[in-house]
Parts: C-alpha cells; sequence; structure tokens
C-alpha cells in the first residue's frame, strides 16, 4: 500500500503545484520520489518512502486491520539569498498544506491475499526547517 501512496502523492504534488500546476510564479520543478543525490532543478519535492510504523488490532480479530504509515516530504530550494530562499521556501510548504485539501489520497485501495487496505485518514506531522 506505501508505494500506491507515494505514486498517487507524486501526481497530486505534479498538478497541484509541480510543472503541471496553475501558478505562474515559483512552480516546484520536479516531484521525486526519493530524494535525488545531485538535483539539478532549484525547486523540487522529494517524496522519502517511509515505513509501516504502527499496527492496531480490532476487537475480536487476530491480526491487524488498521496501519499507520510514514512519507516524508523533503522541499528544497536553492537561492543565493538565505532570507529569500526561506521566504519562497514557505510559499511553497503552503501550497503543498493546500494542496491536500483536493488530495486523491482517501481513495485509493489496495486488495492482497483477501484483504482490503484503505487510506482512511493522513495528517502532516513536523515540519523542519
Amino acid at each position: 500500500m506505501i508505494f500506491k501512496i507515494i505514486h498517487q502523492l507524486q501526481d497530486d504534488l505534479i498538478s497541484s503545484v509541480g510543472p503541471n500546476s496553475s501558478y505562474a510564479d515559483d512552480k516546484v520543478e520536479n516531484v521525486y520520489i526519493d530524494i535525488p543525490k545531485s538535483p539539478s532543478d532549484n525547486i523540487f519535492i522529494g517524496i522519502d518512502a517511509g515505513h509501516k510504523i504502527d499496527s492496531d488490532y480490532e476487537i475480536g480479530k487476530k491480526i491487524a486491520t488498521i496501519f499507520t504509515y510514514s512519507v516524508n516530504l523533503v522541499i528544497a530550494v536553492n537561492h543565493s539569498d538565505v532570507f529569500a530562499g526561506k521566504e519562497l521556501l514557505e510559499k511553497i510548504e503552503k501550497r503543498v498544506i493546500k494542496s491536500f485539501d483536493s488530495s486523491n489520497l482517501t481513495t485509493l485501495e489496495e486488495t492482497l491475499d483477501d484483504m482490503t487496505e484503505r487510506v482512511l485518514d493522513f495528517k502532516l506531522k513536523t515540519t523542519n526547517y
């Protein structure tokens, strides 16, 4: 399921803040799966695949049915002026957060071995600069 989530995040970010977005200024040039070692872009987002961090059991069930996955987004801005770069980073971050309002993550579904997983909820945990 984590791979479906990552690909959906990439698609959503490309269309909402990336090269296919309607923003005229300061577009995110690329949305990578993973973080590139030497990016050629000035503004990019890297989607770093986390791992399954939690499993919960329903009463009366022998196997876990609720899973929590971790996905890290890295927003990078290359700018010659530190303060202008931080302002641009903050602007891109707000656009990314806004893009979650129209995300298609909750429509994801995967069935494997007669178990169906769906995304029930997603939230932003922390932000680091």
